[in-house]
């Protein structure tokens, strides 16, 4: 009988659980005309694009086979250049997701992209050494530069001339004078790799990252505006002046000199550099241990629950499906509880790893085998207290639901809107103040589809249309952020006396969840009187009562309940009356 090919009745089916790559660094993009809410992350050879707010998938870039390894979105937002692990980088369009331009160069693993400032241009460094800069438009390569002698880690153009940085994992960092491509500068102050770098202080400072804990700060002088930059330049002579020659030479251009030092907390490599656009704020993050364990559904392949844990290596599922086991490396079991995503105890089980564990046949129990050349039996038992909650603390009765997460999107949308349309608002005042006439107004598109409504009231119909049964919930996801917008517009609701029973009921659940936050907010001060106020006059009604009560010697409101009364038992005599004579 000849060989069967029975390997090929398997084929592969769903892939799931994959996040992000471990190979590719993370980038927001602009998508749906909205920065900061989206996020590209490399897996394996494709691109995810995920909604943070979310937490959905909503953009797949495909890729071929090679393992991304390095993102940068263009300065427009409309493109996201993707670097490989073959060399190749491949240009995505965010609109439509495909990718119409594709440069190859590098020999090994792209490790760096950078744009420059109008999007024209881009740099590229990689495993193999090379520099090379990319011309957009006319998809073409403009130049190779060369001169690292390890992995180039990072590159970034300089808007005020047309020069270059780049870092490797040589210790090095490297100016080049794009004009000539070659490079006229090399700082050589590191004892390790230069993993990243950042330019501050319109551009007269640079910062560069290591593998210490160390960040160098440097002074950029560009040549005097005074010095005329077509004088020729000294000839190189042997002997004693040939080093200082040269250094006068490259001075031409731009001198740099260590200017001090910050000291990070963390002790490993930097892993990233980064500014704000204003380039006067400064951003680093270095490695981070932190594991988790993900719960997946099988059905829909969605993750369904986070939770931080040590170094995992088994995990069960207790009889019941709402609690699970997980071993770890350094012998402990650790018990979760799904729904909260909560550690609910830690055990010392073994003295080294926990390699295996495995239901008993009733049950009632487990086994678990470690390191230590132990098995050990254990047994489930019932508890009343539960780890983390304590006598007169209560949860919500709703859970967090794909609902409740729509809901306090659209509230946070109509927030903003609301913010936009009051600045627009004011700006409107103010212009026709000067105009001395009143001009015309635009109105918001959504509020013109609601009537031409205010944006006050359109967050209120917002609110209105949320169930009741997820009010809380949705209000819980809120950002704090949003509550100083949210607690100035119930004062207003409550003036006014719209929904009053609506509004005091998100306004005290909003306070019973952020009361510190809220009462050290300087800002809400005159919001907080206004309610105080409110709660006056209550106790003010009610000290009335009392007065009106203690000085009549009666119920307040007890005649009137009593005349109430009366006529209703005459009513209902004279009903029987009417019947007895029918």
């Amino acid at each position: 009988m000849g060989l069967t090919r029975q390997y090929l009745r398997y084929a592969a089916s769903a892939l799931f659980g994959v996040v992000a790559g471990l190979k590719s660094n993370v980038c927001y993009v602009t998508l749906r005309g909205e920065k900061g809410r989206y996020v590209a992350v490399g897996a394996c050879e494709h691109v995810f694009i995920w909604d943070t707010r979310k937490g959905e998938k909503v953009l797949i870039l495909q890729g071929q086979k090679q393992e991304v390894t390095q993102l940068r979105p263009s300065p427009d937002g409309l493109a996201l250049a993707v670097g490989y692990e073959d060399g190749s980088i491949r240009i995505f369009s965010l609109l439509s997701g495909e990718s119409g331009i594709t440069f190859n160069g590098h020999k090994s693993a792209v490790t760096a992209l950078t744009y420059d400032q109008l999007g024209g241009r881009l740099v590229s460094g990689s495993k193999d050494t090379d520099v090379i800069v990319w011309d957009v438009i006319n998809e073409s390569g403009l130049y190779r530069l060369k001169g690292h002698k390890d992995a180039v880690t990072q590159a970034v153009f300089l808007t005020a001339s047309n020069l270059l940085v780049t870092s490797g994992k040589d210790t090095l960092v490297k100016w080049w004078d794009l004009d000539t491509q070659h490079c006229f500068r090399t700082m050589v102050g590191h004892r390790t790799e230069v993993w990243g770098l950042a330019v501050l202080a319109d551009e007269r400072r640079i910062l560069t990252g290591s593998a210490d804990s160390e960040l160098r700060a440097w002074t950029i002088s560009y040549v005097s505006e005074n010095e005329d930059p077509g004088e020729p330049r000294l000839k190189k002579t042997k002997g004693l002046g040939e080093e200082e020659e040269e250094e006068v030479s490259e001075e031409r251009i731009l001198t740099c000199e260590r200017y001090g030092s910050i000291m990070r907390e963390g002790r490993d490599r930097v892993v990233t550099l980064g500014v704000d656009r204003t380039r006067r704020f400064l951003a680093c993050h270095g490695t981070d241990s932190l594991l988790e364990v993900k719960i997946w559904n099988r059905s829909t392949l969605q993750c369904i629950r986070t939770m931080p844990c040590d170094y995992a290596l088994c995990s069960l599922f207790v009889p019941g499906d709402r609690h699970v086991i997980v071993g770890t490396k350094s012998g402990k079991l650790q018990l979760f509880d799904l729904s909260s995503g909560s550690e609910l105890d830690a055990v010392d089980a073994h003295d080294g790893a926990v390699w295996s564990i495995s239901l008993s046949p009733d049950q009632r129990g487990f086994t678990t085998g470690g390191a230590d050349k132990c098995v050990k039996f254990w047994e489930f038992e019932l508890v009343n207290d539960v780890a983390g909650e304590k006598e007169g603390e209560a949860a919500l009765a709703g859970k967090k639901t794909i609902e409740t997460v729509k809901a306090t999107e659209r509230i946070m949308e109509a927030v903003e809107l609301h913010r936009e349309e009051s600045s627009k608002l004011e700006e409107h005042r103010a212009l026709c103040k000067a105009a001395g006439k009143e001009l015309p107004k635009k109105i918001h598109p959504i509020l013109q589809a609601y009537g031409n409504m205010s944006s006050s009231d359109y967050v209120l119909d917002v609110i209105k249309k949320v169930r009741s049964s997820e009010l809380e919930e949705s209000l819980l996801v809120l950002p704090f952020s949003y509550v100083p917008d949210l607690l100035t517009l119930f004062r207003d609701y409550m003036r006014q006396s719209s929904d009053v029973e609506l509004i005091c009921r998100c306004l005290f659940f909003l306070l019973r969840i952020h009361f510190g936050g809220i009462t050290s907010n300087q800002m809400l001060l005159g919001v907080i009187e206004d309610l105080d106020v409110m709660g006056v006059n209550m106790a003010a009604l009610q000290f009335l009562k009392r007065e009106i009560e203690a000085k009549e010697e009666v119920l307040f409101f007890a005649d009137a309940t009593e005349r109430f009364e009366e006529k209703r038992r005459k009513r209902k005599k004279k009903e029987k009356m009417l019947l007895t004579l029918v």
